[in-house]
């Protein structure tokens, strides 16, 4: 039995094989590009979505529902339901 049967009948669920997003925020601008590998012939896009003056200061995050609304708009763009993204360790504490 070969390996190709099992894969095309008994796909693995979208949920333990997701499309990859990676974010980078800025105080100018946040970018993003999307990998999905699922296709036959992998998939390579990237936006940069602009931020309004002050939305985000020293990589910290001033105005929520200007981010939150850019990050719609990527949401929108590459149909996606989660992402994966790294937050500075002097952040968090």
């Amino acid at each position: 039995m070969k390996n190709g049967f099992l894969s095309k009948n008994f796909p693995i669920p979208k949920y333990l094989k997701p499309s990859y997003l990676g974010i980078s925020f800025s105080d100018s601008n946040i970018k993003a590009i999307y990998f999905d590998k699922n296709l036959p012939i992998s998939e390579i896009k990237s936006l940069i979505v602009p931020l309004d003056k002050g939305s985000i200061v020293e990589g910290k995050i001033i105005n929520q529902k200007e981010v939150i609304n850019k990050l719609s708009l990527i949401r929108k763009e590459f149909d996606i339901d989660f992402a994966f993204f790294t937050i500075p360790d002097e952040l968090i504490y």
